[in-house]
């Protein structure tokens, strides 16, 4: 309990990046699967730490996803057994989920859905029920052979059945993983691909600027299992690594899917990456075109040093012409786009060097260069990057103010320490420059963003304290309404959090968030201001666990919204953006029935005052409150297989 917040919320991170490498714990001649994943009581903490407006949901249901990749990877590698009568031994494990969820009011998109209106795309095709199913096994043997194998389907709301009688959604997955021998690693179905430091192709949850930056320090998996039911953003087929030398490796992988999109003469115009298919207009959409990705990975290894080449080739089977707009004309269009880089990790007299250069087949270039070292007790890490005008890519992600890898300058420091025995400090800076119009900035521009963050831990014997206080400060620039000049904004955020766990079972959570955002030399500012309060009651080895949550919040207009984090069901996310004036409240209920069998709830009422509708168009809701409700069952069994040498 006297490890530091921040320090407990990085090393997660960084097992997150370590999936492959050997997870070592007491030894133990029983092996059994932890009722919860040992991260899910720093869930809202990460989520607090990462500014939720760089984060979207389909960041953070991937973040949740990986972390239970982690969770499994970690039981499956926990087995060393030293008993001498029982040399070796091999394992399965196996987990099914399924989980529902409903919003209790009905949308503008559920009423009338009649024939004439679906075909007018003006109701929804399907039912307002969410429905998500998961089987995931994994076999491991003595030799620390892996095998896992998962199927995912999921229906969003407003989608159907398809005539075929298959969901919506429907993924699948194979991975065979192994520490000898020539042959690592192979994966077949839907995977992630990482490569490098993300400037070619990151699929994985990356964080792109704030206080948790320096895990781009950490080594990411090459492949991974794409386990989500995400409908964009990962590759369909088969990867290989072999490892014909010790200081040898390389990793060939060929995907080919089809993609959401708007066809117009044979011309792909736009590319549509949410996968909800509710409308005949959606519908329409499915798999309009298609996409096919093959390259390598060839990675030179050393006990100090690693040195990779990667190559990826993306082919479309229409030519690829999006709408042209001030801030897009340097994209890519075309049927045909190879990018290559080169990127290095090593480690000398102390410091962590990592970096990637990448290039595009139109010769653009970009370029991201970090350094890690510890000053006393003290750990910084300094980032730069430079991203052409003219670089193109398609599926990165790295550190970047915007996610198109393009037209950027900038640099990044980081420094984290202990302040004393119960205090620490992280600090982080970032300048910015574009060199070409982005999205809603009409010229090149600079802009700065800095960070503070102070946490205060206390352990007593039947007390425990867990407090933080952050501030976060951005001045950037946005074209006016209207206009084509450019007007500076400033953004304030203020979030402090008092915790306080009692060794009865309960814990108690208070939660206060103030934003500010000023626009140019006008005396009037838009504000948003919001107190969180909520109760835990758990027993270290009861079988309930019960969270209640309750928020009153006040903001101005959209430039003050605020983010809340909240516990959800398994594989599931929940962090509402609030607006306007009101409150919510919400109540979780975990319960094990069995070892193996939990049973999972939420309700959530968020309540507005001024107002008598929520949202608009077909999901639109004609109320001034909204309504959640989600079940999810979840079976888990473990089984060991003792053999003799």
């Amino acid at each position: 309990m006297k490890t530091t917040l921040i320090t407990l919320i990085l090393s997660i991170f960084t097992l997150i990046f370590q999936l492959y490498s050997p997870l070592h714990a007491e030894t133990s001649s029983k092996v059994t699967i932890s009722r919860e994943p040992a991260w899910l009581d720093w869930q809202m903490q990460l989520i607090e730490t990462i500014d939720a407006e760089d984060l979207n949901e389909y960041e953070y249901a991937r973040m949740l996803e990986t972390l239970y990749e982690l969770d499994l990877d970690r039981h499956l590698n926990n087995y060393v057994n030293p008993d001498s009568t029982f040399p070796g031994h091999r394992e399965l494990f196996a987990k099914v989920s399924s989980s529902f969820e409903r919003c209790l009011n009905r949308r503008e998109g559920f009423r009338h859905q009649t024939d004439k209106r679906i075909e007018a795309n003006k109701a929804y095709i399907g039912s307002p029920l969410h429905d998500y199913h998961r089987f995931e096994g994994a076999y491991m043997d003595k030799e620390n052979e892996l095998f896992r194998v998962g199927l995912v389907a999921e229906n969003d709301p407003g989608e159907c059945w398809n005539t075929d009688g298959h969901p919506d959604h429907f993924g699948f997955f194979a991975l065979y993983r192994r520490e000898e021998g020539l042959f690592r690693e192979a994966t077949a179905g839907h995977y992630r691909l990482n490569l490098g430091c993300g400037l070619l192709c990151a699929q994985s949850f990356a964080l792109s600027k704030n206080l948790l930056c320096r895990t781009l320090m950490e080594k990411a998996p090459t492949l991974s299992p794409h386990a989500s039911a995400r409908e964009s953003d990962y590759m369909q087929g088969g990867a290989v690594t072999l490892r014909p030398r010790r200081w040898l490796e390389t990793t060939v992988f060929f995907s080919l899917r089809g993609i959401d999109g708007t066809l117009d003469n044979g011309i792909l115009t736009s590319w549509d990456e949410t996968g909800y298919h509710r409308t005949r207009a959606e519908e329409d959409r499915r798999k309009a075109a298609r996409l096919m990705q093959v390259g390598t990975r060839i990675c030179w290894k050393s006990e100090w040093a690693e040195v990779s080449a990667n190559l990826i080739q993306n082919s479309f089977n229409h030519p690829y012409r999006t709408t042209e707009r001030y801030y897009n004309r340097n994209r890519f269009r075309g049927e045909q786009l190879l990018s290559t880089s080169l990127d290095y990790n090593l480690r000398w007299m102390g410091i962590h060097f990592k970096g990637e250069t990448a290039l595009s087949q139109n010769g653009g270039w970009a370029t991201l260069n970090a350094a890690q070292g510890d000053i006393g007790f003290w750990k910084a890490t300094a980032l730069y990057r430079h991203y052409s005008n003219h670089y193109q890519q398609l599926q990165g992600h790295s550190v970047s103010e915007s996610s198109a890898l393009q037209g950027e300058q900038g640099a990044t420091l980081l420094l984290e320490g202990p302040l004393s025995a119960h205090w620490d400090l992280s600090a982080w800076a970032d300048w910015f420059h574009f060199s070409l119009p982005q999205y809603r900035i009409i010229k090149p521009c600079d802009g700065y963003e800095a960070a503070l963050r102070l946490n205060y831990h206390r352990q007593r014997r039947h007390l425990g304290w867990k407090n933080t206080l952050s501030y976060r400060w951005k001045a950037k620039q946005r074209t006016q309404s209207g206009k084509q000049i450019l007007e500076p904004y400033y953004h304030q955020s203020i979030d402090a959090t008092l915790q306080c766990v009692l060794s009865t079972g309960w814990s108690f959570r208070t939660q206060a968030y103030l934003r500010m955002f000023f626009i140019g030399d006008k005396p009037t500012n838009s504000m948003g201001e919001a107190i969180s309060q909520s109760i835990t009651w758990h027993r270290p080895l009861g079988k309930l666990r019960c969270v209640a949550q309750g928020t009153w919040f006040k903001t101005d207009n959209y430039d003050s919204r605020l983010y809340l984090a909240e516990r959800n069901t398994t594989y599931n996310y929940s962090i509402p953006m609030l607006q306007g004036e009101g409150w919510r409240a919400s109540l979780f209920l975990d319960y094990q029935l069995k070892s193996y069998l939990t049973i999972e709830a939420k309700y959530a009422r968020t309540t507005y005052r001024h107002q008598s509708t929520i949202g608009s168009g077909l999901q639109l809701i004609r109320d001034n409150h909204q309504d959640n409700l989600w079940i999810t069952g979840r079976l888990d069994i473990v089984r060991m297989m003792y053999s003799l040498r």
